[in-house]
């Protein structure tokens, strides 16, 4: 089409920069029905999904093939300046890559990652090189790149957290079933911790390119062609980030008693693990400030960000016992009936209401995460917790799992 279309206008004497106001408008639906298509199909792709015995093995398939699909046509439309929304499916190819939760499929995402980061770059110079400058289409343009570069930094994100939460909380089905070696804990917490710092750069990308839009683009509260995020757009990527340095935390311990060097510019281990303390406390407080505004402009707190809130107040309560961590929710009547600043009290909240997953720090069962966890708190405490709230586990509906979890949690009596 692009090329036809130049082709003709070249016979007609003009050399066309963009098309015609409405073949952009059909180029903007078009990559807003990709991105939302392959965003459907994301939802159907289940966890681990090549090794599943049920209706849902073949299900995933199928979804994650129409993803590639989408991708691919995502990547081939003519103008693409004009159908960023259809590179929503590339995050979604990777997003599904890492849902195989396989070695393979990780570094599958990572590599597609890198691509689609790429190629919006490669979008990003192209607008801003002067050639829109002074169309109507220029803010749309900008923005389109700016929100799908959040996007993207946010999937590497998840990315770089998916592995270690399945590496971690299935290391003892893992080594039972031979995929892993006890002997091999050093290597892969070195591998995970690599992965994970790379993910809070990632996190840091997104909430900045996040307060960006924020700032310089009207949001409206529904997402349209040319809205892609709306106004609680800080909420997810300050919550993936902080979910982040809580992960790589405990192996701080493990790694510097294997002598590693210590990341970043910080002096010892001891002030890298306060300055990751920084960084969790500063994204945890991005996600209550966007709840604050929100509020004050009548958008209510979406329930699973509360849900993640509380989770991860629970998870660094766990590893910093004598910490506190300030909120704003109680003030603004946001609590839900939750002591927040009570271990027992979120704990209760999240079983009853059928949210007992805490992520990692309620179901990992690799030995030296466990001793890391130990490690890093003032205090002992973490076992006694982990057995009183067993049912926390994310999957402690499975046979064997009680067993499984009281034989790793074992090693913290030795």
């Amino acid at each position: 089409m692009r090329s036809t279309f130049r082709s003709l206008a070249e016979d007609a004497g003009a050399e066309p920069l963009y098309p015609p106001d409405e073949i952009v408008r059909e180029l903007r639906l078009l990559g807003w029905a990709i991105y939302e298509a392959a965003l459907l199909a994301i939802h159907i792709v289940q966890p681990a999904f090549l090794v599943l015995l049920n209706n849902s093995r073949q299900e995933s398939i199928d979804a994650y093939n129409q993803i590639r699909e989408l991708s691919q046509l995502g990547q081939t439309l003519p103008w693409p300046e004009f159908s960023l929304r259809a590179l929503g499916a590339v995050r979604s190819q990777a997003l599904a890559h890492s849902l195989k939760d396989s070695e393979a499929g990780y570094q599958a995402a990572r590599t597609v990652h890198k691509s689609l980061e790429d190629l919006l770059q490669r979008r990003t110079d192209e607008i801003t090189s002067g050639i829109y400058s002074d169309t109507i289409h220029y803010l749309d343009l900008k923005r389109d790149v700016d929100e799908l570069a959040e996007q993207s930094f946010l999937a590497r994100t998840g990315t770089a957290c998916r592995e270690p939460e399945h590496s971690l909380c299935r290391w003892s089905e893992a080594v039972a079933a031979g995929r892993k070696d006890d002997s091999a804990q050093k290597d892969e917490l070195i591998h995970l911790a690599h992965g994970l710092r790379i993910g809070i750069i990632s996190g840091e990308r997104a909430m900045n390119r996040a307060e960006h839009i924020l700032g310089n683009y009207d949001v409206i509260a529904e997402k349209d062609a040319t809205h892609l995020l709306g106004p609680t757009m800080m909420q997810n990527p300050a919550i993936m980030t902080a979910r982040a340095h809580l992960l790589v935390l405990p192996m701080c311990p493990r790694l510097e008693s294997y002598g590693m060097p210590v990341p970043g510019r910080e002096g010892s281990w001891s002030a890298y693990i306060e300055n990751l303390v920084d960084g969790f406390t500063a994204a945890y407080a991005r996600i209550e400030s966007s709840a604050e505004m929100n509020a004050a402009n009548n958008v209510q707190l979406i329930y699973e960000h509360f849900k993640a809130l509380v989770q991860l107040r629970l998870a660094f309560f766990l590893l910093f016992p004598e910490r506190a961590l300030p909120t704003r929710l109680e003030s603004l009547g946001l609590d839900q009936g939750c002591d927040l600043n009570d271990l027992d009290s979120i704990s209760k909240w999240l079983v009853a209401h059928k949210d007992a997953d805490v992520n990692v720090i309620s179901s990992a069962t690799m030995p030296e995460y466990l001793r890391g966890i130990e490690q890093l708190r003032s205090v002992p405490g973490y076992r006694e917790w982990r057995e009183n709230w067993l049912n926390m586990d994310r999957f402690s509906s499975e046979e064997g799992r009680r067993d499984r979890v009281l034989a790793a949690l074992q090693i913290l009596s030795k």
